[in-house]
């Protein structure tokens, strides 16, 4: 009677089998990660990208239906103080102020915006840039992680209701309150200080109560995609005396202010993530976007 041996895998056998296999887990996880981040990123660009489209309709529509010019430009008995007026008064209804920021993952200082507003002749909008806004380390006052709390733009009603903790508010102000407070603190005397157009606007802005109850965020905090304003600058106004129109232009940047990732300002791009399988990265998108919008003047 012959004896039947039973034949089988030896340790080695079953020791390269299982690296093979944990080795083609290890790939595959790791492609399901880098799927599900350039998807991320994707959706987060898409937020960015679609925003600014919002804020550029936004703009048109606003800008379009406003006034060309202040009926004070228009009193002015000296020529050359009339068209000074007009002159100037591109930067007189738009206002940003830079602050210094640190960015602790670089070690570098820099000048970036800190807050702003913009006036139309029939919506106003103040803005916190995302680097005031920033919570997650990203970003600090200074070398010493001092916070941004006394750098933000604050918008105060006159019976003394607060709001500072803002992205972008749109305000009803046919009047151009917030613009004639920030620039003198005198609503209704614009534009008697625009020869001082270059001193930097105050930080609280005082409105009536009934340009402060219209007040609208036009960007959500509760948002999973987190944007803010980076930048926002409007030129001086094109104007026409013939045909009594004005032609705005201006760019803007928008960006998320969550991720924990950098923004790098001279290229508007968010900066490499320190690994290859970092989620923030997915998280973080900037862009930047031009308008150019005309007011049909005074009805």
């Amino acid at each position: 009677m012959s004896i039947q041996t039973k034949k089988g895998f030896t340790i080695a056998e079953l020791s390269i089998s299982i690296g093979y296999v944990a080795f083609l887990l290890i790939a595959v996880a790791t492609l399901i990660v880098y799927s599900i981040s350039i998807y991320q990123k994707g959706l987060t660009l898409r937020s960015v990208n679609n925003a600014g489209l919002e804020l550029i309709d936004e703009l048109t529509r606003t800008i379009s239906d406003s006034s060309n010019s202040y009926p004070d430009c228009n009193a002015l008995a000296n020529t050359t103080d009339r068209s000074r007026c007009r002159s100037n008064w591109g930067n007189l209804v738009y206002g940003q102020v830079n602050t210094t920021v640190y960015i602790p993952a670089s070690n570098e200082t820099i000048t970036a915006p800190a807050y702003g507003f913009f006036c139309t002749g029939s919506y106003s909008y103040v803005w916190n840039s995302g680097y005031v806004l920033n919570t997650d380390g990203t970003y600090y006052h200074s070398s010493t992680r001092e916070g941004f709390t006394d750098y933000k733009q604050s918008i105060i009603s006159a019976s003394g209701t607060t709001v500072q903790d803002y992205r972008l508010l749109r305000f009803n102000d046919s009047n151009r309150e917030i613009c004639s407070n920030a620039w003198n603190g005198s609503p209704g005397s614009y534009p008697a200080s625009y020869a001082t157009a270059s001193i930097s606007p105050d930080r609280s802005i005082t409105v009536p109560n009934e340009v402060f109850n219209t007040k609208r965020e036009l960007m959500s905090a509760s948002s999973e995609t987190q944007l803010a304003v980076y930048d926002f600058h409007v030129h001086a106004i094109n104007y026409q005396d013939l045909t009594a129109h004005a032609l705005y232009a201006g760019s803007f940047t928008l960006g998320t202010i969550s991720g924990s990732v950098n923004i790098q300002t001279s290229s508007n791009t968010c900066k490499d993530a320190p690994d290859n399988l970092n989620t923030g990265f997915a998280y973080c998108a900037i862009n930047k976007f031009n308008f150019a919008v005309r007011a049909s003047g005074k009805s």
